[in-house]
């Protein structure tokens, strides 16, 4: 990579960075967990997109796929494409009872109806799924940086490993959605102006 490749990188992170982490940091309360529950439908968008499109998709499905076969992804696009079914059928149901109840999580929701021994359970299960998500992020964070940069996997893991959990600890909901909105527009510019030009010219 050239110079002027590594400043264009450290600057979108920054940005980045500092996209989510001021306004997680300057929130209030219900900001930082939940957006205040008012999430307009461009950024619940950009966000979602943000989220599926990321560095697990590219890297973790993408690499599964070509090492074992289309079954892997395929499984994986299908139970994305029957969970944004459910979450189409549920989600408005879901809000109007966490309205009710003042529920922040869905651990909360169960537990309002099932009591506090299924609340705990969910919570944990819950809590094992995004640990997992957040190892693969890391995981996926580091493989970029260390072929990136060259430095070593374990030097790369620490630094992506450290910089998640201040980032997920400072952003909350509020910075999240914001910081997927800068990366889902930097997404549409690098694939479509930039990705897929170079692949069809090489191709011609």
């Amino acid at each position: 990579m050239t110079t002027v490749d590594i400043i264009i990188v450290i600057v979108w992170l920054v940005i980045t960075f500092l996209a989510g982490f001021l306004p997680g940091f300057f929130a209030n309360f219900e900001g930082f967990w939940l957006n205040n529950k008012h999430t307009k439908t461009p950024l619940l968008v950009f966000t979602i997109v943000a989220t599926q499109v990321g560095g697990g998709t590219i890297i973790g499905i993408a690499s599964s796929t070509y090492k074992d076969g289309l079954g892997f992804g395929i499984v994986a696009l299908a139970s994305t494409f029957v969970g944004f079914i459910m979450i189409g059928l549920f989600a408005p149901k879901i809000k109007i009872l966490s309205n009710k109840i003042n529920a922040f999580t869905l651990s909360e929701i169960i537990g309002y109806y099932y009591g506090k021994i299924a609340q705990s359970i969910c919570g944990v299960i819950i809590l094992l799924a995004y640990f997992s998500l957040l190892a693969g992020q890391i995981v996926s964070a580091t493989t970029l940086i260390n072929v990136w940069s060259g430095i070593s996997f374990q030097s790369a893991l620490w630094f992506s490993g450290i910089s998640m959990i201040a980032y997920c600890a400072f952003a909350g909901l509020k910075g999240d959605i914001i910081s997927d909105a800068f990366h889902f527009w930097g997404k549409i510019v690098f694939y479509f102006l930039i990705f897929i030009p170079v692949i069809l010219l090489k191709e011609d």
